[in-house]
């Protein structure tokens, strides 16, 4: 009942974190200690504060999936502490580093969509979506309204 790029992220944040570190438990022997083990264990792992809460989250919705189920009576990660998630600065190109990067690309077949993500900021999404339609030659400027996400 999910996105496709939201069930590509649910299977990843399974396969690449719970099931090394938890896979072996038992849903029904769960509890409150082992998984704050397990965000421990992430922690150790180095696993980055950000990437830490989302795979709980993942985890609160396939508990949630299990109590509605009957299968468990509670969800034993309620209430463990995650870390605080600290944003990373933004750090931008400065004038002088684009104008090497577009020096470097002058004449590279992409060249243009370049030009287009230096100026614009657009995710990859956004610009592997963009159309002749969404430029308006009159004001220069380009709309947005389309993503293209890899499909496998």
């Amino acid at each position: 009942s999910v996105e496709l790029g939201t069930w590509r992220m649910y299977e990843q944040h399974l396969r690449v974190h719970v099931e090394p570190r938890i896979g072996h438990v038992k849903l029904t022997a769960l509890d409150a200690a082992m998984a704050a083990g397990f965000v421990s264990k992430m922690r150790k792992d180095a696993v980055s504060a950000a990437m830490i809460r989302k795979v709980v989250r993942t985890l609160r919705a396939v508990l949630a999936t299990a109590i509605a189920a009957k299968i468990i009576p509670t969800d034993p990660v309620a209430g463990i502490p995650l870390p605080k998630h600290v944003k990373p600065e933004v750090r931008v190109l400065t004038p002088a580093e684009a104008a090497a990067f577009l020096s470097a690309v002058a004449g590279h077949r992409l060249e243009a969509l370049f030009l287009v993500a230096i100026d614009s900021g657009l995710r990859q999404g956004e610009l592997f979506a963009l159309r002749w339609s969404d430029y308006d030659a009159t004001t220069g400027g380009l709309t947005v309204t389309r993503s293209m996400a890899e499909r496998k």
